[in-house]
């Protein structure tokens, strides 16, 4: 049951770090130019990209060790 817990929550926060990305995205192209908007866009973009990489590594150390504790096998 936590092993499913975790994997929605992380499931979750993965689909919101995605939205981000789109929504830096689009900041990105409406900025016409705006160096202030531009350089929020960046940042965005760089948390992002550096949330969904954090979600995939816990999501695989997660799956990994609550896995090799319930004694579970990956199909």
């Amino acid at each position: 049951i936590v092993l499913a817990i975790i994997n929605f929550a992380l499931g979750f926060l993965g689909l919101l770090a995605v939205i981000m990305v789109i929504y830096g995205g689009f900041l990105y192209v409406s900025s016409a130019g705006n160096e202030e908007n531009v350089k929020k866009a960046k940042q965005i973009l760089l948390y992002a990209v550096l949330g969904i990489v954090i979600i995939l590594i816990s999501f695989a150390l997660v799956n990994t060790i609550l896995g090799a504790a319930s004694g579970e096998r990956a199909a």
